[in-house]
């Protein structure tokens, strides 16, 4: 009995539509993988976020400060507290506005100071705790170091400095006179002393104040506006010597 000859072997073939096929197959499914993973990520993250507001909630966010306060992880009593011993600290320090060598201590609350602690409050409270976006992530996660808020909460009442102004305006001013030698008949003689005009300069002497008041300077200078007379009392020195002089004794006539 003669065994039979099974022939040549058969191959099997793919065809090449089905491997394309396949690879997109494969290909979604790893975009699909990619997208699970990035939607998991992203709400893990999230719930991080909602989970540190939660615990934090009530608290001034780590970093933030106001009036050069920092307010970091206090609730609204304790940020108050601390602002309203900063605000007394400030109103209370003492300016001195100077003419020449006179000089008047004025607190910067009589010169208008004003802070708006309840302001302060809402921004501090606000810092990285409204919105979503890389400010509030960046004070949420310490990146960006100190935040100060409430840098335009101090303000200057103009009514109040001007009040006080006015004040030493009433001091200091006076009007230019020209000396004046007059001989009476009876042979006496007066003289009138020369001075010179002073007003103050209320618009510069408040850019003066303001000035001082920005860069926590400790005294500020009135601006006075000087009007000299054309003559002075040297210039009738020498006429008034000899009146005296004359006048000193009495004068006998001769005929």
């Amino acid at each position: 009995m003669e065994a039979s000859n099974p022939g040549p072997a058969s191959i099997a073939t793919t065809p090449e539509s089905t491997k394309k096929s396949n690879r997109r197959s494969n290909l979604r499914r790893i975009a699909l993988y990619s997208q699970i993973a990035a939607a998991a990520v992203f709400a893990l993250f999230v719930l991080v976020i909602v989970g540190f507001q939660v615990a934090t909630s009530g608290e001034v966010r780590d970093g933030v400060s106001a009036f050069g306060v920092d307010l970091s992880g206090m609730n609204r009593e304790e940020a108050i507290t601390a602002l309203e011993a900063a605000q007394d600290e400030r109103i209370s320090r003492s300016l001195w506005l100077m003419d020449g060598a006179d000089g008047w201590e004025l607190t910067q609350s009589d010169l208008g100071l004003t802070m708006d602690i309840q302001g302060a409050l809402d921004e501090a409270f606000a810092a990285g705790s409204e919105g979503f976006n890389p400010s509030r992530l960046a004070i949420v996660w310490k990146f960006n170091g100190t935040t100060e808020v409430a840098s335009d909460r101090i303000a200057i009442q103009g009514s109040v400095m001007q009040t006080r102004i006015d004040q030493l305006s009433a001091e200091i001013d006076q009007p230019m006179i020209e000396p004046q030698l007059d001989i009476h008949s009876d042979g006496t003689f007066a003289y009138r002393n020369a001075q010179i005009g002073r007003d103050v300069n209320d618009r510069a002497t408040r850019e003066n104040i303001l000035r001082a008041l920005a860069n926590g300077a400790t005294a500020a200078t009135i601006a006075v506006d000087e009007t000299h007379p054309y003559a002075y009392d040297e210039d009738f020195a020498h006429a008034r010597n000899q009146l005296e002089n004359v006048l000193a004794e009495p004068i006998t006539m001769i005929a």
